[in-house]
Formats: C-alpha cells, structure tokens, sequence
C-alpha cells in the first residue's frame, strides 16, 4: 500500500500515530473554516438536541456547546483517536453533562426514532459505504421538522487535492447527487448554501434539508 493509500484511509478513519497526528494537523485547522459555516447555518438554540455523526477532533462540538443553556449535543465517531482527542477538548462540557461523546457508526445510530431537533455532519459523506442506509438512519433519529446540515467539498473540490482522487476511498458528490440522495431517503430538501472564503482555501458548502413533519 502506497503512502497516498495510507493517508487516503487515515483520513477516512484516523488510528494509531498517524491518526493523533491528523487530529493536530494544519488538516484539521483548514477543515475548520467549512465548520464554522455549519454552526452558523445550524444556529443552535438553548434547548435543542443535536447530534453530530463525525465529529473529529471536536472542534464544531465546542463551537456549539456553549449556546445549549438546557439542551445536549451527542457526537458519534467510528475513530477511537477522534473520541480521545475530541473528549480532551471538550472536558468541562462532558462533565457539565452538555456533551456526550461515543464511538460508533453512522449505519446504527444507538438512539431512539424522532430523538433530535438537529444533525450535522461536516466532511464525512465522502466516506459513506451505504449512503442510503445512513441518510435514512439519521432522518429516523431526527424529530419531525428537523434540520440536517451536510457540510461537504463538492467532487470538483476534492479532486484538486491529490489524496481525494482515491476513489475507493473517497466518494466525491455534486450539490444535484447530494439532493437526491437525501430526497430518496425521505427528507425535504432545502437546497445547497455556499460561502466564498477568502483566506485562499476551498470554498464552503452545505446541504439543508429537513425531516417531513
């Protein structure tokens, strides 16, 4: 397996050394510019339930975590590296009792029908193996009427970055594929919201959509 094969599947999957290095990396840092966007988008109130799928080194669940006075936000990642590192970042929210991280996967979320007011996942629909499947799981756990922010690179984007153009490893999608991907799985769709930056990265994207009441 070549070096390009290695980082490809880190990224999708960070473990062991090069996982802890990934979390500390100037990745991380670019990836946080797409986040912030989805915190504005997302716009948190006091008492919601929200979970993040893919949480990372847990730089959107700290953004987030000081507006829900009353509410809860529940991050799952399959990255045993990702929950230690995003855990550590978030201690006093954790044991506030504000932020509940686990490790676990998209495709079986341990969480009860209609649980959340709002979902985010920023960077992660890439790696999807069953993309149905997991956009009907996350429209289960979600209330009715409530919001789904899918922050993402568009396959343009991604292909300009030499590691992305894994195929097997990452699955690129266009704004018109992320829709109807999350119009078969049930949702209704809001349409796409771009934000030009201006720091010489890539420009952000994001896909809203909400559960049918």
């Amino acid at each position: 397996m070549g070096l390009k094969d290695i980082l490809a599947r880190q990224i999708q999957k960070p473990s062991g050394l090069i996982g802890n290095l990934l979390a500390r990396s100037q990745l991380s840092h670019q990836h946080q510019y797409l986040e912030a966007f989805c915190v504005d988008l997302l716009q948190p109130q006091p008492t919601d339930l929200i979970l993040e799928v893919g949480f990372g080194n847990g730089y959107m669940i700290n953004k987030i975590a000081p507006a829900l006075s009353n509410g809860h936000i529940y991050g799952i990642d399959h990255s045993e590296v990702m929950v230690r590192h995003a855990s550590s970042r978030n201690e006093k929210y954790i044991t506030k009792g504000t932020v509940d991280l686990q490790q676990g996967n998209l495709s079986s979320l341990p969480f009860s029908n209609n649980f959340f007011s709002k979902a985010v996942s920023n960077n992660t629909i890439y790696f999807w193996r069953n993309p149905l499947q997991e956009a009907k799981e996350l429209l289960r756990v979600l209330q009715p009427g409530g919001l789904l922010v899918i922050g993402f690179r568009t396959g343009e984007q991604l292909w300009e970055w030499n590691i992305a153009r894994k195929t097997d490893v990452f699955q690129h999608y266009d704004p018109d594929e992320l829709e109807q991907l999350l119009q078969e799985a049930g949702f209704h769709t809001l349409g796409l919201e771009h934000k030009q930056e201006l720091n010489g990265t890539f420009d952000s994207f994001a896909f809203l959509a909400t559960k049918p009441r």
